[in-house]
C-alpha cells in the first residue's frame, strides 16, 4: 500500500541528484511511498514500474542500478530474495507510529552501520510534518495521534516522545538563495510565525507563477506588509510589477516632465528640491 511521505525543498537542489535521469528522480521520490516503515521494499523491477512509472516508456531495473551507483538506495539478498534499501530513510522521513513494522530483513552491512533501530519510531524524527500513511493530508488538531503543543515545545506523538523541533529559514538561508539582506531581515522580522522551508517553498512557487524572482516577491510582501506571496495578489494590480533596478539614478528632467504631464507613474507628484525653480 502506497504512504504519504515527505519531500523537502532541498531534494530539488541536490547535486548528486543531477546526474540521474529525470526519470530516475521521480523514480526516487515514489519509492518512499511504497517502501514500508524502515524505507525496505521487495526488488521487483517491473511490479515498481507499474506503481510508480505506469505511463513512461523506460526500464525501471536500470534506473534503480543508476540510483544504486549514486548511492541513493542498496540492492541485496537475502535468501533467495531480493530487496531494495532507501539509504538514510529515516534521516528524512518520520513515518506514522501506527505505520505496521517492517517485515523484511535488513541487509548486514546497513544493521552494521545504522545508529539506530530502522524498525522502532524514532527519538528524534525528521524534520517533517506528522503524517498519516493512508492520507495524503498531515495530521491536524482533530487528529487523535497528535496533541496539540504549547507555545515552544516540541509536539508530542502518541508514543508520547517529543518529535524534534522544526526548522527555521534564517536570514542567512535567504541571502544564500540571492535575496537581499535588508529584504530577507525585514521580511522575517515582519512575519507572525517563523519561516518554514515547506513555507518558503510555496513562495518560491507563487513567485515562479508571477515570472518574479524570489528576492522580489520578498520585496513586495515588506512593501506591502504581507506574510507571504501569492501570484493572484498582484496578478490584477497594474503597479504591481518586479521592483525597479535599484541603481537607476534620479533624472530631474524626466521627473519635471511627469510633472507637467501631472503625476508620475505611481500616483505621486515629485517635489524634489532641485526642480522647484525651473521654469
Amino acid at each position: 500500500m502506497a504512504r504519504a511521505r515527505n519531500i523537502k525543498p532541498g531534494f530539488f537542489t541536490n547535486d548528486n541528484l543531477a546526474d540521474i535521469n529525470p526519470l530516475g528522480r521521480l523514480l526516487f521520490i515514489g519509492l518512499w511511498t511504497i517502501c514500508d516503515r524502515s524505507g525496505r521494499l521487495e526488488d521487483r523491477h517491473r511490479k515498481i514500474k507499474a506503481e510508480v512509472l505506469p505511463y513512461d516508456n523506460c526500464d525501471a531495473d536500470e534506473l534503480l542500478s543508476e540510483l544504486e551507483k549514486h548511492g541513493f538506495i542498496l540492492r541485496y539478498t537475502s535468501g533467495d530474495d531480493r530487496y531494495i534499501q532507501v539509504l538514510n530513510f529515516n534521516k528524512h522521513q518520520n513515518p506514522h507510529v501506527k505505520e505496521t513494522e517492517s517485515t523484511i530483513p535488513a541487509p548486514d552491512l546497513y544493521c552494521a552501520n545504522s545508529d539506530q533501530d530502522q524498525n522502532e519510531p524514532t527519538t528524534n524524527p525528521a524534520d517533517s510534518l506528522l503524517l498519516n500513511p493512508s492520507s495524503l493530508n498531515p495530521i491536524t488538531e482533530s487528529n487523535e495521534n497528535a496533541s496539540v503543543p504549547e507555545s515552544g515545545s516540541a509536539p508530542v506523538v502518541e508514543s508520547g516522545k517529543p518529535a524534534a523541533k522544526q526548522k527555521y529559514v534564517s536570514i542567512a538561508d535567504l541571502t544564500a538563495l540571492g535575496v537581499d539582506e535588508q529584504v530577507a531581515s525585514e521580511f522575517n522580522a515582519n512575519r507572525k510565525r517563523k519561516l518554514t522551508p515547506l513555507a518558503l517553498a510555496g513562495i518560491q512557487r507563487e513567485a515562479g507563477k508571477a515570472g518574479w524572482s524570489l528576492e522580489d516577491a520578498l520585496r513586495k510582501a515588506v512593501e506591502r506588509g504581507w506574510q507571504s506571496f501569492e501570484a493572484a495578489w498582484v496578478a490584477q494590480d497594474k503597479n504591481a510589477g518586479p521592483p525597479a533596478n535599484r541603481n537607476q539614478k534620479y533624472d530631474p528632467k524626466s521627473a519635471w516632465t511627469k510633472i507637467n504631464q501631472g503625476l508620475s507613474n505611481d500616483n505621486t507628484i515629485d517635489i524634489h528640491p532641485s526642480l522647484a525653480y525651473q521654469e
